[in-house]
């Protein structure tokens, strides 16, 4: 009684027809107290990243986001990109994801992206220690590995092979990153 909450949206109207005391909101999902309600699948994604950030910070959000990037891929898929990136509401930094998810092979300088983007240095890294919990360096490097870790469990490739298609010089430089990014 009182509370708000909201369901899928095709299901709204009989919701607050049989819940009249409820207040229904059309929104992805809603923390009312110890309620929390979602409207659909993304919703719920959503809310768990949400959560995440509340309970461990920005970064291990974005480090949870970034798990969903690489679903195993159906034969004859392209190979190619790190599919949709974890959404961020601020452009600036969606820009900048989106830079580096396109050049994991290549990896372009921080300058170089910052300038693409727009932005000063500065203001890059401002952003992402502000709103990520991370550096645009360690950002990016993580998503090298996540793509190369991908390559390797999933597809079966070599660790010279996804070293290679992910801007590392050779297979123990690839094992290296990895190795302290698990330290």
């Amino acid at each position: 009684d009182g509370r708000q909450a909201t369901i899928h949206w095709q299901l709204l109207g009989e919701f607050a027809a049989t819940f009249p005391k409820v207040k229904v909101a059309r929104s992805p999902f809603v923390t009312d107290g110890k309620w929390q309600t979602c409207g659909s699948a993304a919703g719920a994604m959503e809310l768990v990243l949400q959560e995440i950030a509340h309970r461990f910070g920005a970064a291990a959000r974005f480090d949870a986001a970034s798990m969903f990037l690489n679903a195993p891929r159906l034969s004859g898929e392209s190979n190619e990109g790190l599919g949709n990136l974890p959404s961020h509401p601020n452009p600036r930094i969606r820009k900048v994801l989106d830079l580096m998810a396109t050049s994991v092979d290549k990896p372009r300088g921080l300058p170089e992206l910052a300038a693409a983007a727009g932005l000063t240095l500065r203001t890059m890294a401002r952003l992402f220690e502000a709103e990520l919990g991370l550096s645009p360096g360690r950002c990016y490097q993580h998503l090298r590995l996540a793509r190369a870790h991908e390559l390797m469990l999933v597809q079966g490739m070599s660790a010279a092979d996804a070293a290679l298609l992910c801007g590392f010089s050779c297979a123990a430089s690839l094992k290296r990153a990895l190795k302290k990014s698990h330290s």
